[in-house]
């Protein structure tokens, strides 16, 4: 009886553990939808860039997860942020080198730029895709978690007040 008692309380947690973070997740989730809604909008320009620098060192989604500025000199903007996911940053490095310091990135009037592969024709959005089906599905769970803690505290209290 006691390992059940310990799973529904480590499950309970992890339920509870969603529910605060979801509050983050309803700002991502808006980002995102943001970019899906106008990702036909943007446009391939190639910038050429002044500087780029660490500009943090994030640890939390394990080692090697650090943020860096690109910096550059364009009418547009003059920077957008970059995540070191994937190699990304030893890609821009390595097409700025071979560009002459310059680099495409991904342009939309009124939305953050970002980083473009110079193979990539339209703006990949199928990482946008994923990333906003997940975190609805968090989001869900966030929610039956919430009717299912209120539902609880209501019916202890509920039974307390016996007529």
């Amino acid at each position: 009886m006691g390992l059940k008692k310990l799973i529904v309380v480590v499950f309970k947690f992890c339920l509870g553990i969603n529910l605060f973070f979801m509050f983050f997740g309803t700002f991502k989730l808006i980002k995102l939808n943001r970019l899906y809604v106008h990702r036909n909008e943007f446009k391939k320009v190639r910038v050429l860039v002044d500087t780029m620098y660490l500009s943090s060192t994030a640890r939390t989604d394990g080692p090697g997860y650090d943020t860096y500025w690109v910096k550059y000199s364009n009418q547009l903007r003059d920077s957008f942020l970059v995540e070191h996911k994937l190699c990304v940053v030893e890609k821009i490095i390595r097409e700025k080198n071979q560009n002459n310091d310059s680099i495409h990135i991904w342009h939309h009037p009124t939305l953050e730029d970002s980083y473009a592969i110079p193979s990539h024709k339209k703006y990949e959005d199928s990482f946008d895709k994923t990333n906003i089906r997940n975190l609805i599905i968090l989001f869900f769970i966030a929610i039956i978690t919430l009717i299912y803690l209120l539902f609880k505290y209501f019916k202890k209290r509920w039974i307390k007040k016996e007529f």
